[in-house]
């Protein structure tokens, strides 16, 4: 099968992971794969993950050279295209007339859209013959925002390589909490920041927090932090992107944490989960239907009321940390890569 992956960037993030993942399973499988990055952007470091068998091009020019490129290089393949910034990149669709087309939304984009938008990508939704949600509340906002048609969205949620040992939970004086996540507004750093600054306040509960990741609030974040008198507790760690150097900081650590408004469904915290990790999530729709009842959530209360109350839990019974790790590795298995890569093929059958 000839396969194209089509995305804006490839940059340091959990869709280019999943492309990623997806294009070196498919050249496993025999399949002829090739992505196509419409612009280089600023950081293409994932790429060096990428298989060698896989053809990766990025196209340079102006949009009627990337256009004539696009329709060169897709003749006869599917086009997969990979949006995940919620925009919707009218011109280049309009460059991929008569291909044989399947999007994936990554994410619930209610934040970046209006009804104008909304309109846009339902017209250009037609061209698909299917459209891939990542998780139930991403299919949610496909059918029930942007209007497209019931039966046309599935769902297949993203997958992970299980090749981790689980960590060993143990009553520790210092609580190591990781954060995996670029540094952009709706991943909410801000509150997460703010509300450790009120458990510092509040309880005796030492910790560090191992920050992965870089964005345009950083300088923000680490001067709040700062201000905050936190400027001991969080290790930053940057844009840390080769696999084993991010699964060395998760295995270092006893629970992972986040603060997002909006998510799909995060590769982050599957990274966490191959390990064991606990996890205390933002109450939104994707955390919970990840986990389940298996890992703490609190909601966004002014007062941090629930996130300190979920983390005084975590750290003063060691039973339910064992409980919540246990839960967390036994979860992953049911996302296995091989099982979305299998069910993605199954989709391209269905297309072709």
């Amino acid at each position: 099968m000839k396969i194209t992956l089509l995305l804006r960037y490839f940059t340091i993030g959990g869709l280019e992971r999943v492309v990623s993942s997806l294009a070196n399973g498919y050249v496993k499988d025999g399949h002829d794969v090739q992505i196509i990055v419409l612009s280089k952007g600023k950081r293409n470091s994932l790429i060096t993950e990428i298989d060698p068998k896989v053809k990766v091009i990025f196209l340079n020019g102006g949009i009627i050279h990337k256009i004539s490129e696009i329709r060169r290089l897709t003749e006869g393949r599917i086009v997969h295209i990979h949006f995940g910034d919620g925009k919707i990149h009218p011109i280049i669709r309009m460059g991929l007339l008569n291909r044989k087309i399947v999007i994936t939304c990554h994410s619930v984009y209610s934040h970046k859209r209006n009804i104008l938008l909304n309109n846009v990508d339902r017209l250009f939704s037609l061209q698909a013959k299917k459209i891939v949600a990542v998780s139930d509340a991403v299919r949610e906002f496909c059918v029930n925002e942007v209007k497209i048609a019931d039966n046309k969205v599935c769902v297949i949620k993203n997958g992970i390589e299980r090749n981790g040992e689980k960590i060993s939970i143990k009553k520790k004086n210092t609580l190591n909490i990781v954060s995996l996540a670029s540094l952009y507004p709706h991943k909410n750093h801000i509150y997460l920041i703010r509300a450790l600054a009120e458990l510092n306040k509040q309880q005796e509960i030492p910790f560090k927090l191992y920050m992965i990741g870089d964005g345009p609030c950083m300088a923000e974040l680490y001067l709040e932090a700062v201000a905050l008198g936190l400027g001991d507790n969080i290790v930053w760690y940057g844009a840390v992107w080769q696999k084993k150097l991010v699964r060395d900081i998760i295995k270092k650590s006893d629970v992972f944490v986040s603060a997002s408004k909006y998510e799909g469904f995060p590769i982050s915290i599957l990274e966490g989960m191959i390990y064991g990790l606990p996890m205390i999530l933002s109450s939104i729709p994707p955390h919970r239907e990840m986990i389940g009842n298996n890992g703490l959530f609190f909601d966004f209360d002014e007062d941090y009321h629930t996130f300190i109350d979920s983390f005084v839990k975590f750290y003063n019974d060691v039973e339910v940390r064992k409980s919540m790790s246990e839960s967390s590795y036994k979860m992953v298995e049911k996302y296995d890569m091989i099982k979305t890569i299998d069910s993605y093929i199954k989709v391209y059958e269905e297309v072709v």
